[in-house]
């Protein structure tokens, strides 16, 4: 247990300290959030009880107009006419200030209009004659039944209007000499009515809800009971225009006239987090960042420090390792050395003895002409074993690095000349023709000792693999300032399979000619890794029986491609 204390203190003391401070940072938080959301409900409760007081005065502005009318109608010595009726709301309504978007109509007994006006116009929507029954339902007759028998002020539901605008009638019975004459109705404009509420600076961030004792919903557009709507305007402060839910909503309920309102005021948006909060969040984040960084590079410090004093150790193991190597490799470096020189040495010169001597014998005449192609194919098995034993030491050499690269201006064409004298002789034992179908002189920046090996290469296993009487061409073409030199030979081919896997050194396999001739393809290998010293490519076409072509392409500027 001491030593995990001793090992993990750092991490220990981060832990109880990042335990206090988020501790401390959400107490903080949550007396900020209570304080921000009792201040939100006081603005809430606030605006709803604002708006009530807006609402009761407008309703009341428009009974004490009513309630004039009422007078008017009932007591005045004459019954006043249509105009007379008109003229009187209008002084009304300028006294109040009410509004105009009001109707007012007088109904008889029968429920017939004996006349309608509006502010400006005599019967405006032609109601004169006509019976309300045509607009409400027995209920609603019912209804005004009862208000013919009191003379109480009666507020009835509000009307989806033909004339576009939800209406809040407020009816009297006119009631003159002990008889019962009929009933005045007074239809307002809603909108009229709730209009202040919204042009309230203070509820621009709330939204209401208007419905009646039945829970139908209206607003300054529409009254929602399923009745016919007269109205393409809608209301966009309709709370259902908003995200907001019941729960979020102080609903209080007013009565007005016989009639009760429920009304509703919310918040148009979802409460928000305190910004105070997820500042204190972020602020508690970053000491935590910045505690587990600076904890972490404390415990880095103090673990790298342990493992560099183990390094330490193994880096002195190791030297000491690697000195012991070092002299063993120098060792193997030196039995290399003496092994190439043997081979170079010790069995390259009895092999040009004895091809030397195989050339003396050709050129006596025998008569056992058995001895002469028994000379012939000694020369070539020597000949092919030199040429392997030069590809073998010069791709050893090129392995180690100790091949020299001399890049040097040549004339390509006279090179391949010179091959082909070289293999003139090996390709007529097999009646092989051998032709140079470059057309122009074609001046390379190269190193010919390499370009030399691998056309010599190519062009001697196109012998190798041509049937008796075959054709090789060689030519040289200058294109897009590369040299392409190309080898084609009518031999036996190659198949896929064989093609792709010419230049893998691990799959190199002894493959004789159609001769019999051995080889072992190093001179491939030696090929490719010459060319890519020129930083150029050996592009290879071949089909069985139908020949094969070696494309070789040398950029010609070859300063330009090496920088």
């Amino acid at each position: 247990m001491r030593k995990f204390v001793h090992d993990y203190k750092e991490w220990i003391w981060s832990v109880v300290i990042m335990t206090m401070g988020l501790i401390t940072v959400y107490l903080i938080v949550k007396k900020q959030e209570n304080n921000y959301y009792k201040e939100r409900q006081s603005r809430l409760h606030y605006t709803h009880e604002r708006a009530l007081n807006q609402l009761s005065t407008s309703v009341e502005n428009f009974a004490t107009l009513v309630s004039g009318m009422q007078a008017y109608a009932n007591l005045s010595r004459d019954f006043p006419t249509a105009q007379e009726m008109q003229r009187f709301v209008i002084g009304q309504l300028d006294q109040t200030h009410a509004g105009d978007s009001i109707i007012v109509s007088f109904i008889d007994s029968t429920h017939n209009f004996v006349y309608s006006f509006s502010r400006e116009i005599m019967d405006p929507f032609n109601l004169t004659g006509r019976s309300v029954r045509e607009f409400r339902d027995d209920a609603e007759i019912a209804r005004l039944e009862l208000v013919m028998k009191t003379d109480s002020v009666k507020l009835m539901y509000p009307l989806n209007l033909v004339e576009g605008w939800v209406g809040i009638p407020i009816d009297f019975r006119v009631h003159r000499n002990g008889q019962t004459l009929g009933y005045m109705a007074a239809l307002i404009n809603f909108k009229s009515i709730i209009q202040n509420i919204y042009d309230d600076e203070v509820t621009k961030e709330f939204v209401f809800h208007f419905s009646t004792d039945h829970g139908f919903d209206f607003d300054r557009e529409s009254y929602h009971d399923g009745s016919k709507i007269y109205n393409n305007q809608v209301d966009k402060e309709y709370y259902k225009n908003f995200r907001v839910n019941s729960n979020d909503f102080v609903y209080s309920k007013i009565e007005f006239y016989g009639r009760e309102f429920k009304i509703g005021t919310s918040y148009k948006n979802e409460i928000e987090s305190y910004a105070s909060s997820n500042l204190l969040y972020l602020f508690y984040l970053v000491v935590v960042l910045f505690l587990i960084l600076m904890t972490w590079q404390i415990t880095r410090f103090r673990i790298m420090a342990s493992i560099i004093r183990r390094k330490n150790k193994l880096l002195t193991f190791h030297q000491q390792e690697i000195s012991t190597k070092n002299d063993k490799l120098n060792q193997l470096n030196e039995t290399k050395d003496r092994f190439f020189a043997i081979i170079g040495h010790d069995v390259r010169g009895p092999l040009n003895a004895i091809q030397g001597l195989l050339n003396v014998l050709k050129s006596e005449k025998l008569e056992d002409t058995s001895l002469n192609r028994l000379f012939y194919s000694l020369e070539q098995s020597v000949q092919n074993t030199v040429n392997l034993l030069n590809n073998l030491l010069k791709w050893a050499t090129s392995q180690t690095g100790e091949i020299e690269f001399i890049p040097t201006q040549f004339s390509l064409n006279g090179l391949i000349k010179e091959i082909i004298d070289t293999l003139s002789e090996q390709a007529s034992l097999k009646y092989i023709t051998i032709k140079n179908e470059s057309k122009s002189e074609l001046s390379l920046f190269a190193d010919g000792n390499m370009i030399e090996t691998v056309i010599r290469n190519l062009v001697s296993n196109a012998i190798k693999f041509s049937n008796n009487g075959g054709e090789i061409v060689i030519s040289a073409v200058c294109e897009n300032d590369n040299a392409i030199i190309s080898i084609h030979d009518n031999g036996v081919g190659m198949s896929e399979k064989q093609v792709n896997r010419l230049f893998e050194i691990n799959r190199q396999l002894s493959t004789r000619g159609t001769s019999g001739e051995m080889g072992s393809g190093l001179g491939l290998i030696l090929a490719k890794e010459f060319i890519a010293k020129h930083h150029g490519k050996i592009e290879v076409e071949s089909e069985l029986n139908m020949g094969t072509v070696f494309r070789l392409i040398l950029p010609l500027n070859f300063q330009k491609v090496s920088v």
